[in-house]
């Protein structure tokens, strides 16, 4: 049996046969301490994508990692596998933004929702005005009340020396023909107040009426005392006779005088409720005194 010598500070010289079981010691050794360095490196690469992973985590919370750290975490990437400058850094999509980008980032994203809340304003303001265009005619009322009774409108104030002329078409219509003719001969426009009955009686005069630029009003269906009707009869009444001009005519009325001038509270909220301006008079003809001259 051979025995090892001392060969200085560096270890022992080996010779003979013994020899073998120390080469397959250091061997062994050196495996172990590969498999040590290899844990260590998978180690050291795991911590390391754990930083990474965990600042993107933050900068999707809305923080963002210093600059500095970003440099530092792609060197040590690159150190660690052996690469060189480009080699293992990390592409766009994969490593976080800087506070640069972030802001960029922010400030393309609060321009896009301020131009759509723009356009939704701008759309909703036009989409308003049309409304207020088409249907505000139709839910203008006016009126007045005095001790709490609502009242038609009698006359306007004006400073123009105007007056309103009107007449009521409840039966015959001998006198219309003339009556027209007087009108245009003088280049007057009036409100033809008319009953349904009438309306059915005599529609080429309806129709000449309008022709010759009159306005059509609304006389009830009937001619019946309204105060005395309820709530559904009275809008029964305006309806029946609205219908009838329309179909005849095409022509919307919106004027509405009450039969023997007689109304109260309900006759006149049920007529706005319907669309119409109740209109009474405020001189009748049996007042005025004709003097010959």
């Amino acid at each position: 049996m051979m025995i090892p010598r001392h060969s200085g500070e560096n270890g022992y010289k080996i010779c003979g046969f013994p020899a073998y079981i120390e080469i397959k010691y250091m061997r062994e050794t050196a495996m172990a301490e590969k498999r040590k360095w290899n844990d260590k490196f998978k180690l050291a690469m795991g911590e390391l994508e754990y930083k990474i992973q965990r600042e993107r985590r933050g900068r999707m919370q809305g923080g963002w990692p210093e600059p500095e750290k970003v440099e530092a975490w792609n060197e040590e990437r690159q150190r660690q596998r052996g690469c060189g400058q480009y080699c293992g850094s990390v592409s766009a999509a994969e490593r976080p933004q800087t506070k640069k980008e972030y802001k960029r980032e922010q400030f393309l994203k609060n321009v896009a929702v301020q131009t759509a809340k723009s356009a939704a304003f701008l759309l909703a303001s036009v989409a308003l005005i049309q409304g207020i265009v088409r249907f505000l005619p139709d839910s203008i009322t006016v009126s007045s009340s005095v001790g709490g009774r609502e009242l038609p409108i009698y006359c306007v104030e004006t400073d123009k020396k105007q007056v309103a002329l009107s007449f009521d078409a409840a039966w015959g219509n001998e006198d219309t023909p003339r009556i027209l003719e007087t009108l245009k001969k003088h280049n007057v426009k009036v409100t033809f107040f008319m009953t349904g009955g009438w309306v059915e009686s005599y529609p080429e005069d309806v129709r000449a009426i309008l022709a010759d630029g009159h306005d059509l009003g609304n006389h009830s269906e009937n001619h019946k005392n309204m105060s005395q009707l309820s709530d559904e009869q009275c809008q029964e009444e305006l309806m029946k006779v609205h219908t009838k001009v329309q179909e005849l005519t095409g022509y919307e009325m919106f004027l509405f005088r009450p039969p023997y001038g007689d109304y109260d509270n309900h006759v006149i909220t049920n007529a706005q409720k319907c669309g119409y301006y109740p209109i009474q008079w405020s001189i009748e003809t049996l007042d005025i005194i004709v003097k010959k001259v």
